[in-house]
């Protein structure tokens, strides 16, 4: 803060000048001292998902990152039956 150029906000002479100077080295020196970080926020977990479902889903997750390492096509025989086991249960 010492070293912020505050006396550029003496250069002006109308007050809003001089408002908008501050307010820009206030907001430069909070930017490098400070940023904005953006989280993400999760939501309360769906209550009609149980735990067979949630195994589906773990088991579907599985095979999916297995198949995109193989590098087999997504839409291999194994990816579909167990989107369909999940598909059912959910219906």
């Amino acid at each position: 803060m010492l070293q912020a150029p505050w006396s550029v906000i003496d250069a002006f002479t109308d007050i809003d000048d001089q408002v908008n100077a501050f307010n820009s080295t206030f907001n430069d020196i909070l930017d490098q001292h400070a940023p904005i970080k953006t989280i993400k926020v999760k939501g309360k977990p769906n209550p009609c998902v149980d735990e067979n479902i949630r195994a589906l889903m773990k088991t579907r997750d599985h095979w999916h990152k297995y198949a995109k390492r193989q590098m087999i096509p997504l839409r291999g025989l194994r990816i579909e039956i167990f989107v369909g086991k999940l598909s059912v249960k959910l219906n």
